[in-house]
């Protein structure tokens, strides 16, 4: 006999139906040597590698194996074994941890391990009942109570094998018994030709529960993971334990000084919890912070109490109120397991069993470890996330108060200038000293609305308000805006944009603000004397347009054309900074367009060449026409008003006094919110141009008291304010102001808001 090893021939000895059970036996459970994998020899029927006839392709018969044993090659001496012989047979079989029955071709047991027998006392079973003798086929049949479907599905599954209609059965069931909740494996393996089969019973409760707590823990940490809400991490911790792991958990987050700033309690019984935090609310840790004490002490080691003993609970008291407290819970067995994240200790995880009786084991603990892990790091990322969006929140909040201390000194200056302007008559000096001053002015309104909107684009806080628009007009109407300022800097203008309308879906204020960057680009890079085209193509068959601003100006090297739509890009790098600018225009315009869901392009030919600067949007459907009832008229020349001013900067009052005065208004002034709102019951304005930041009562207060007053019901509110973020402008609408205007204020602004009426 060729190879090294033992042979196994089951026809040898008198006993060959033994013999075969223990082959079937084998193929049940076979450990392989120094692992813990295992692997299924099969028995004469299914057998990989079988020919037909019952001789194997190698040239040996069935039911020959070849069992490495020590000595033999590779494993040591080579020795035959003859698994017939009755002796071996049993020992081997008695040896196996599976519960094996040998089943004759009726289905009566005619051999049982030991394995067997012991498993049914131990559950006080009756060997006269389920041992030797006994119809195993009859035992599924009276089967009643949890396992009666399992039962049938083997019963109908033994008798199709007996018949000889299917090879082999195998399947998982739970099995309560007086120790432990378990699972077995169910396998049947026919004995051959005559007939009969072997039955085990393979306890795979250690794996069922290993699969389990895997299951447990990889839900446990997508749960964990998919929050950043601090408050919502920390409870979802004590949800996940109970009832899975503990009766009751308790989840301590604690500060760097030691002491809980977040505790949470969970518990399969309601009164439990309720005790629990009755417990925490009259004896909190911090009380040891107010009587002097150290304070509580992280776990630094894992701890197990399989028995929780009454020396336990006086260890853990902190009083004899506490101590009965604790006993009054009944605790069983205990678990704490610290909660650890980037080597810092954040807290401490409890688990107790009450009701249950479950006795916890270093397996447990292993769990509680592995669900304490996930949650410190759950937990720590939430707590980041939070320090995040604080540091997001005060950085908004110093943007925002930049903005309106920064704003609020050029209203005045702003409203000053218009009224040098007007005042200047046909003096040269003066109007050109005006025209200065509103332009300083306008570059700095620029520069602050500039930072303010690029720092919400990043944050993905700017939303639109679209609607069907001619894109060729509104580049008409913007370029007319900005005609004066590109005569005055020295610059001609051309303008080729078709009379044709094309429409696409955009917001007109964003829109307009896009070609406003363009536009000033080009006039800030452009000297005297230079050209600035400003075009726009429909493209029919790509179904977009494309609008574009070219200059002659100083151009865009090489190296920077590829960054030019970066915030904070320069194209102005010398030292005197003549040009100025933040390099926040063209990042503004790039994200804007790319709101619209539309593209934007730069180039130019090297320095000293010009620069041209593209965008695209897809063209919409042309609206249906307006009615001639619904076309909105403009407002002409406002007539004279009433007008109430309430402003606490005595000089931005004065000044826009002076201007509404100018224009024939009739004008009051108060300085706090409570004499604004006393003004405007005794002078009853037609409008109330009101600053938001007051004393006393801030702007918003004093619109919500005018509005429940309804002697002021048909006065129009307008807020004139430094904050001018969309959130300021709406919850100025929500307390009731009509308009909201931000500071410093285009006087053409205000003459249209005093020219329209409430509502409009």
């Amino acid at each position: 006999m060729g190879g090294d090893g033992a042979r196994v021939d089951p026809r040898a000895g008198e006993h060959g139906a033994l013999g075969r059970a223990l082959l079937a036996a084998l193929s049940i459970t076979v450990f392989l040597a120094g692992g813990t994998a295992w692997t299924a020899l099969r028995g004469e029927r299914g057998a990989a590698g079988l020919a037909p006839g019952g001789i194997r392709r190698d040239g040996r018969r069935s039911g020959e194996r070849r069992i490495p044993r020590a000595g033999a090659p590779g494993c040591g001496s080579r020795v035959e074994v003859h698994v017939g012989d009755e002796d071996f047979g049993r020992s081997v079989l008695h040896s196996l941890d599976a519960h094996i029955a040998v089943l004759d071709h009726r289905g009566r047991i005619v051999e049982v391990n030991t394995a067997w027998n012991e498993f049914a006392l131990r559950n006080g079973g009756d060997l006269a009942r389920c041992g030797v003798g006994v119809d195993y086929l009859d035992v599924c049949r009276r089967a009643r109570g949890p396992g009666e479907d399992d039962a049938r599905a083997v019963l109908a599954g033994l008798e199709s094998m007996l018949a000889g209609r299917s090879g082999e059965l195998e399947r998982e069931y739970a099995c309560p018994s007086p120790e432990v909740d378990g699972w077995y494996l169910l396998r049947a393996t026919p004995l051959g030709a005559g007939g009969g089969l072997v039955v085990s019973h393979i306890d795979i409760t250690a794996l069922k529960r290993a699969q389990a707590t895997l299951r447990f823990l990889g839900d446990a940490g997508a749960e964990l993971a998919s929050t950043l809400d601090y408050q919502d991490c920390v409870e979802r911790v004590t949800r996940l334990a109970v009832p899975r792991l503990a009766d009751a958990c308790v989840v301590a987050v604690y500060e760097d000084g030691g002491f809980p700033t977040h505790t949470v309690v969970a518990a399969a019984d309601p009164a439990v919890a309720a005790q629990l935090r009755e417990m925490i609310r009259r004896i909190p840790l911090t009380r040891r912070r107010e009587a002097g004490l150290p304070p509580a002490r992280l776990v630094e080691d894992p701890l197990v109490l399989a028995e929780v003993t009454d020396a336990d609970l006086r260890g853990m008291a902190m009083d004899a109120s506490h101590l009965a407290q604790l006993r009054s819970l009944r605790l069983r067995s205990a678990m704490v397991a610290p909660l650890v994240a980037h080597d810092r200790r954040l807290g401490l995880a409890f688990f107790g069993t009450t009701s249950s009786g479950r006795r916890y084991e270093d397996s447990d603990l292993e769990v509680a470890l592995d669900l304490a892990r996930r949650a410190a790091t759950a937990i720590d990322n939430a707590r980041l996330y939070r320090q995040v969006r604080l540091a997001d929140q005060r950085k908004d909040e110093l943007l925002a108060m930049l903005a309106h201390e920064l704003r609020n000194p050029l209203a005045p200056i702003r409203t000053a200038a218009e009224l040098l302007r007007r005042r200047a008559g046909a003096d040269p000096a003066l109007r050109a000293t005006a025209a200065t001053i509103e332009r300083q002015v306008e570059r700095q309104a620029r520069l602050i609305a500039d930072l303010l909107n690029v720092t919400r684009l990043a944050r993905g806080r700017i939303g639109l308000q679209t609607r069907r628009l001619d894109l060729a007009a509104l580049v008409r109407d913007s370029v007319g805006d900005h005609r004066r300022s590109i005569e005055d800097a020295g610059l001609e203008l051309d303008v080729e944009v078709p009379e044709e309308p094309a429409f696409v879906e955009g917001d007109p204020t964003r829109l307009a603000q896009v070609l406003d960057n363009l536009v000033h680009n080009a006039v800030k890079f452009t000297d005297p004397g230079g050209r600035i085209l400003v075009w726009l193509r429909r493209d029919e068959g790509e179904r977009r347009v494309r609008v574009g601003v070219r200059d002659t100006g100083i151009g865009i090297e090489s190296t920077l054309l590829p960054e030019v739509f970066t915030t904070f890009t320069q194209a102005d790098r010398s030292l005197d900074r003549s040009r100025g600018g933040l390099g926040l225009g063209l990042a503004l315009v790039k994200g804007m367009v790319e709101l619209h869901g539309g593209w934007v392009g730069a180039s130019s030919e090297g320095l000293g060449k010009g620069a041209e600067f593209t965008f695209g949007l897809p063209l919409a459907e042309a609206p249906r026409a307006r009615a001639a009832a619904e076309e909105e008229p403009l407002p002409g020349p406002s007539p004279p008003r009433r007008v109430l001013v309430v402003e606490d900067q005595a000089d931005a009052a004065y000044t826009l006094r002076t201007l509404l005065e100018l224009d024939g208004h009739r004008v009051e002034v108060a300085h706090t919110g409570p004499e604004g709102v006393e003004a405007a019951r005794r002078f009853r304005p037609d409008v109330v141009l009101c600053d938001i930041g007051l004393p006393g009562m801030d702007g918003y207060a004093v619109a919500r008291a005018l509005r429940r007053d309804p002697a002021c019901a048909g006065m129009k509110l307008v807020a004139v304010s430094g904050y001018g973020q969309e959130e300021d402008r709406r919850r100025s609408r929500e307390v009731g102001f009509d308009e909201h205007l931000t500071k410093p204020v285009d006087p053409a602004d205000l003459e249209r808001s005093l020219a329209l009426p409430r509502g409009s």
